[in-house]
């Protein structure tokens, strides 16, 4: 269906809009709502990741130093275990093994190709610590490795998706505080997608007199003539956005 254009004459601007800068905004629920996920998304990406680097660094030093000042002794496979799940699947043992009469276990992931060829109660070389028998491994194959690193994407991923969120809180809000309203009118619309729609527009820039562009997302298409509403940022006229915001973050009261 063709979009509907709005009025091509626009009424006098929102009375909100005729207020001294900067005017009073407030946070809208749907911009507590975008607040929070952008922080917990933020957060907990930089936590997860500075905690996967912490078991890394682990994992690398106690593996140099079995490399280096490790002993051998004879384990025996207890069990046999995988987790599925594409790229986070793995395969894992547990063993034990003795060292001057002890008895000490271990659990360690393996290699899918070695994994299939072990079996329970096989035996198995396990290099571990002369000076503390409990940090172990066995020693045909090794935990960690470069391209185990691909596991950092995840939290990165998350922290990406967290700022995603929060990028558009802080300009709106400048707009509300400073922004100057003018009329502007739709040059071009795309879409729709999961996003709704996309409308490119223009207008005069009030020191200049120059015409600006923009665009923004909405969830409707606005035929090319129609007007609009749109607010601007004098210091910076490229950073603009129609009025009424589509998503609302920040109210003008």
């Amino acid at each position: 269906m063709d979009p509907e254009p709005i009025p091509t004459e626009l009424s006098d601007p929102p009375v909100e809009l005729m207020r001294q800068t900067p005017r009073r905004v407030k946070l809208t629920g749907l911009g507590w709502t975008n607040v929070f996920l952008s922080a917990f998304f933020l957060v907990a990406g930089v936590a997860i990741g500075v905690n996967f680097v912490q078991q890394a660094v682990r994992t690398i030093t106690a593996q140099n130093m079995l490399r280096q000042g490790g002993s051998e002794a004879s384990g025996q496979i207890t069990g046999k275990w995988s987790l599925t799940g594409g790229k986070l699947a793995m395969w894992k043992v547990d063993y034990t093994f003795a060292v001057d009469g002890t008895l000490y276990s271990g659990e360690s992931k393996v290699p899918k190709e070695i994994w299939k060829s072990l079996h329970e109660n096989d035996s198995l070389r396990i290099r571990y610590l002369i000076s503390n028998p409990n940090t172990n491994h066995p020693a045909g194959w090794e935990d960690m490795t470069p391209s185990d690193l691909w596991i950092l994407v995840f939290p990165a991923g998350m922290a990406i998706f967290g700022l995603l969120f929060a990028r558009r809180i802080p300009l709106q809000r400048r707009l509300a505080l400073e922004g100057v309203g003018v009329r502007g009118c739709i040059s071009d619309w795309h879409g729709p997608s999961r996003a709704g729609f996309v409308l490119d527009y223009t207008f005069r820039n009030l020191s200049s007199n120059g015409v600006e562009i923009g665009s923004c997302r909405s969830d409707q298409a606005l035929k090319a003539g129609s007007e609009v509403w749109v607010l601007y940022l004098p210091s910076d006229p490229s950073r603009s956005e129609i009025y009424p915001f589509n998503a609302e973050f920040f109210r003008i009261e």
